[in-house]
C-alpha cells in the first residue's frame, strides 16, 4: 500500500509545480488599447489549433462597461511560427519575438467609442515580454489605428 502511495506521489508531484503557459497565455486577461485609449480586454480559449504556418487562438474580446451592459465578441488570431518555434504546444510555454495577425474569417471587437465593430485587418508584433503592438482597421472607423495588447 505504501509503495503504491509513494509511486503515485512521485508521478503527481511534478504536475503540481509545472509552469504556466506563456506565449499568448490562456490563463490571464489582456488589456487592449486603441490609439492609447482602453477599449476592452482579451481572454484566450485554452486551446491552440495548429495550421501549416501558425498557431491559431480564439479570442474573447470584451468591452469595458461590464455587467449588465458588457458584451463579448469573437475573433481568431494567428501567432506565426518563427525560427525554431514551430511546435504550438512548446510555444505556449515561452515568449518569443513573432508576428500575430487576424486569422481568416470574421473578427469582431470594439472601437475607441465602445461600439462593437468588425475588424478587417489586424497585424501586430509580439515581443519577448508578451506585449503586442500593431495596427488594425475596423469597419466603424475605416482607418488604420494603432493598438496595444498587454
Amino acid at each position: 500500500m505504501y509503495k503504491h502511495l509513494f509511486l503515485a506521489m512521485a508521478v503527481l508531484t511534478p504536475t503540481l509545480y509545472a509552469p504556466q503557459a506563456m506565449a499568448l497565455r490562456t490563463d490571464r486577461t489582456y488589456r487592449v488599447q486603441l490609439e492609447g485609449l482602453p477599449v476592452g480586454t482579451w481572454r484566450l480559449r485554452n486551446r491552440v489549433v495548429e495550421t501549416s504556418l501558425a498557431c491559431r487562438y480564439t479570442v474573447m474580446w470584451s468591452n469595458l462597461p461590464g455587467p449588465p451592459l458588457g458584451r463579448t465578441t469573437l475573433c481568431r488570431i494567428d501567432e506565426y511560427r518563427a525560427s525554431d518555434n514551430f511546435d504550438c504546444e512548446v510555444n505556449r510555454r515561452t515568449f518569443f519575438d513573432t508576428l500575430v495577425a487576424k486569422a481568416p474569417g470574421r473578427c469582431h471587437g470594439f472601437d475607441d467609442f465602445g461600439q462593437q465593430t468588425s475588424i478587417s485587418t489586424m497585424v501586430a508584433g509580439e515581443d519577448s515580454s508578451g506585449v503586442l503592438n500593431g495596427i488594425l482597421v475596423s469597419a466603424s472607423v475605416g482607418d488604420v489605428q494603432s493598438f496595444e495588447v498587454r
